[in-house]
Formats: C-alpha cells, structure tokens, sequence
C-alpha cells in the first residue's frame, strides 16, 4: 500500500515537475498528457497538451501531480489531495464506502484505463482523497 500527496495545477504541472526534478535531484518525472489518455478522448481538446498525470520520485516517495483542465477550480488549499494506492480492491471499496458518508463524490468508484478501481471525493472534513487499486 501506498499513500502519496497528490497535487493538483491550473496548467502549471509540467514546470512544477521541472522545478521538483531540480530541487530534489531527480530522475525526470514520468509525465502523461490528457491527448496521450488511450482511445484518444483528448484529442482535440484544448487540454491535450495539459499534463493528466505525473509522478516523481523523491528519495522513495511518490509525489503525484495533475493539471485540473477544466474539470475543477483550483486555488490555494484545496489542490492537494492523499492518494491511497492498494493491490485489494475490497480495502479500497471499504475506504470509498467509510469516506463518501457525509462526503463529496466527485468521481465514483469505477473501473478506469489505469485501475481496476478509481474514485475521487472529499471527506466530511474536507479532506480530498484519490482512491486507486491498480490493474497490474
């Protein structure tokens, strides 16, 4: 199991990944863009060139990252979340069932091109959470 921060930029990702590579001293981050999502939903979509994923690796901890594209507002406080990453998809559909009462859902649940599940909400406290079992 894995729980990372997950931060979140108004098209700011790729430089924010340049300025963490320089800082920390690390191998490049592994960057996807919303035109590289497979089956192509991207394509012509003003954000394609925007960063949809990306992680680095700072001294054996994942720090993740996003550019929001037009799917949230972002502004200071609410673009960091806690990505918890698991191989058992009955721990994370515990976690999603625990967190979503008297939550937010923004993303239920579901089966996605990267997991065999994915969700996005924010806790009753106001803690935003990514919540991912991964296919492989």
């Amino acid at each position: 199991m894995a729980v990372n921060p997950y931060l979140m930029f108004e098209r700011e990702a790729k430089a924010a990944a340049e300025l963490y590579e320089s800082a920390f001293q690390t191998e490049s981050a592994e960057l996807m863009s919303y035109g590289e999502v497979p089956g192509e939903p991207y394509a012509d979509s003003v954000n394609k060139n925007l960063i949809i994923h990306g992680k680095i690796n700072v001294r054996g901890s994942e720090i993740m990252f996003s550019d929001s594209g037009s799917h949230s507002e972002i502004t200071e406080g609410n673009n960091i979340t806690v990505a918890v990453t698991d191989e058992n998809l009955e721990y994370i559909r515990n976690a999603y069932n625990v967190l979503k009462d008297q939550g937010q859902v923004e993303m239920e649940l579901q089966e996605t091109f990267f997991a065999k599940g994915h969700a996005m909400l924010t806790d009753r406290f106001g803690i935003k959470w990514q919540l991912s079992c991964p296919d492989a």
